[in-house]
């Protein structure tokens, strides 16, 4: 045994060696065998407490979960109760107060869960990684983009299918709808986002996947007819790499909380559903702190979007340099004495033509590039395959 945590008469004696005035606290620390450290922590204690002092001090934590007081622990406990998908960290940043005083750590908290059987373990994940040479959408904070996405499909205990649309500013985080579709259908999915639109504003672009109804991989630009609704509005249209849902990451680390914690298990129907998804929302927005965000509520930083929603469409004056051509009612414009297909999507609407090479012209269709006419194939591409052979030239 240590000679610190030995008998008190042994430090008895040290302080009547030290006390004799006979021995300096080194010499009382060779005849002990202890360190000068040691003598003098106990010769400070006698001083200051007397015998009582030599006594050993107790080794347990000054701060610890059973320690906290039975008010805060049930605090606690009746948040978890209330949001059960909470985590521990989410939980003790619920708990600070007004003056910013956190009560608990999250350790604590985790701690006092555990003791509760309230903390499930869960399977370690494994950590994903982006792909070289991705180029990661700008957004310079809230109020600028919009994720849109389908959270589904899933079978409710009626038997019949429902798609959560879910729509998100993912700068701030904060989740401006969640509605249960009956799938991907164009008229109702646009329903949602006029709501949206005039709740809150048109966004500069709008990230999605390459689904429908947000994309169509057979039309020129992958236009739809909802693609087009949005840049008419003023939006621009902007779709994640096929096979990278990372490129729009912070929508589905949303889609697996909204998952666990509305959809496990689905509701009897699409009114019971709903319900579920609006209290998911109110927590999400509202309740919950965001670790992302300085551990904040979405909610308090959420703001309008810039362009206002209109339900007109007005007409887009191009610029005089430009050459402009009618779509006619089967998708074809003519160009250079000749007719090519566009898409049936922009049926009577005007695209413009501006030359980038010698043999190529960007199609533009109001402020969006939609694809290239490569005049040495005679032929319409993909406006990606002009910007990737211009990007192998100057490299």
């Amino acid at each position: 045994m240590p000679w610190s945590r030995g008998p008190v008469g042994d430090r008895l004696e040290l302080m009547k060696l030290y006390e004799s005035g006979e021995f300096t606290v080194t010499e009382v620390s060779e005849r002990l065998r202890i360190s000068r450290a040691c003598a003098h922590k106990w010769i400070r204690r006698w001083k200051s407490l007397g015998e009582v002092g030599l006594e050993e001090l107790s080794r347990a934590p000054r701060n610890s979960p059973q320690q906290k007081s039975a008010e805060l622990v049930e605090a606690l406990l009746r948040l978890k109760r209330e949001h059960p998908t909470f985590g521990p960290v989410t939980l003790s940043d619920m708990m600070v107060d007004r003056a910013g005083v956190r009560p608990m750590s999250a350790s604590t908290a985790g701690e006092i869960l555990k003791r509760h059987g309230l903390v499930r373990a869960q399977r370690r994940r494994r950590r994903l990684v982006s792909g070289a040479g991705e180029k990661p959408v700008k957004i310079p904070g809230p109020g600028h983009t919009m994720t849109a996405d389908f959270k589904g499909q899933v079978y409710l205990g009626d038997g019949s299918l429902c798609y959560g649309l879910t729509i998100l500013d993912p700068a701030s985080r904060y989740l401006m709808a969640i509605e249960a579709l009956k799938g991907p259908e164009d008229a109702a999915t646009r329903k949602v986002f006029e709501r949206v639109f005039h709740e809150f504003g048109v966004p500069d672009q709008l990230l999605t996947d390459n689904g429908v109804p947000f994309c169509n991989r057979r039309t020129l630009g992958g236009l739809t007819r909802l693609a087009k609704w949005w840049i008419d509005l003023g939006s621009t249209p902007v779709r994640i790499a096929l096979g990278k849902p990372q490129q729009n990451g912070t929508h589905e680390r949303m889609h697996r909380t909204l998952g666990e914690a509305a959809m496990t298990p689905p509701r009897e129907n699409r009114r019971a559903q709903q319900q579920a998804f609006d209290r998911f929302r109110y927590e999400y927005d509202v309740l919950r702190p965001h670790r992302s965000i300085n551990r904040q509520p979405p909610a308090s930083l959420q703001t309008a979007y810039r362009i206002p929603f209109r339900t007109r469409i007005d007409a887009y004056d191009y610029p005089e340099f430009l050459e402009v051509r009618r779509v006619r009612p089967n998708g074809v414009i003519k160009w250079m004495g000749d007719v090519f297909f566009i898409t049936e999507v922009l049926a009577g609407e005007f695209v413009a033509l501006e030359q980038v090479t010698d043999q190529e012209w960007d199609i533009r269709y109001r402020h969006v590039i939609i694809g290239t006419f490569d005049a040495h194939r005679r032929k319409i591409v993909a406006a990606a395959e002009r910007t990737q052979k211009v990007k192998g030239i100057s490299e």
